[in-house]
């Protein structure tokens, strides 16, 4: 998977790509709603107008302290997912954010592995990040998994409110050295691709 915009990867016959959210196509509230229905499960329902509404804030409150990148996450040209890429104070701090949703139907298929790691190579490569941290409800599983297994270990429990009331939150942080983690992304999404 490319987080340089339009460039898919292949791995085992299946096109990855993640793109920039095109917000005017008129399919796009169809596609994400449809995915939204599936994304919230077993979880808290998502909102399509959320989903779009989240976006455009996103877009209309960029500044280049404070941003938040969002990618759809396309396999074999169906949109299944959206990955997020965000920073507060980023050139200070250096330490950026992700979070995805990825639907049910596209999961356990290492989509959301390439997902993480498309979106680490840009922020190390490409923007200068000096670390990445990330965060899951503590009863999100998958989500849990794909951090354990780009070498992200926990960093602490919080509380946040949500659609469906206060929950926990579980905190990671990568263990090591940037080079560790995005050598073990690459070579995690590389074996995924002979399963």
């Amino acid at each position: 998977m490319s987080a340089a915009g339009e460039h898919p990867t292949e791995a085992s016959g299946v096109s990855r790509q993640l793109r920039g959210l095109r917000c005017g196509e008129p399919s796009f509230g169809t596609q994400v709603g449809d995915l939204a229905g599936e994304v919230g499960q077993p979880l808290a329902p998502v909102e399509p107008a959320g989903l779009v509404q989240r976006t455009w804030h996103h877009r209309g409150s960029w500044s280049p302290s404070s941003w938040c990148l969002d990618l759809a996450v396309e396999v074999s040209g169906e949109l299944v997912g959206l990955q997020a890429l965000e920073a507060n104070d980023f050139a200070k701090i250096r330490t950026v954010d992700s979070g995805s949703w990825l639907a049910v139907h596209a999961r356990g298929r290492g989509t959301a592995v390439a997902m993480r790691t498309a979106i680490l190579g840009l922020a190390f490569d490409h923007l200068g990040a000096v670390a990445a941290i990330s965060s899951a409800r503590v009863d999100n599983a998958p989500s849990l998994a794909v951090s354990r297994r780009l070498g992200y270990i926990e960093n602490g429990v919080s509380l946040t409110d949500s659609p469906t009331g206060v929950v926990e939150l579980q905190h990671l942080r990568p263990f090591g050295a940037r080079s560790a983690i995005v050598t073990r992304s690459l070579t995690t999404a590389g074996s995924s691709r002979g399963a």
